[in-house]
């Protein structure tokens, strides 16, 4: 029983994870220097490439884009952000606590 429900919530969250590689080309120069932009990988899932990044290393990810504060996201996609990172706290306390 352990196993399903371990195995349901890996592949819920590899559906909801986002690899590692962004390619964030979005980025646009300015006069005064660039201009920080959205990582449409963690919010849409678009402009990823093929590998798939730890847990830590979404959470670490999702932290630094949830920084960028409402300069760069709406509020919804902050919310978004943040859900995410919820989800990603959830499950890694879930896999620690049962072994």
């Amino acid at each position: 029983m352990k196993k399903t429900l371990l195995a349901v919530l890996a592949a819920c969250m590899l559906t909801t994870a986002v690899p590692l590689m962004a390619a964030d080309t979005s980025q646009s120069s300015s006069g005064t220097g660039q201009k920080a932009s959205k990582d449409e990988c963690l919010l849409y899932a678009k402009k990823c490439s093929s590998s798939v990044d730890s847990l830590q290393d979404n959470m670490r990810r999702l932290n630094k884009e949830i920084q960028k504060g409402t300069r760069v996201y709406t509020v919804e996609e902050l919310q978004r952000l943040e859900n995410k990172l919820k989800e990603a706290n959830d499950l890694l306390q879930y896999m620690t606590s049962h072994p």
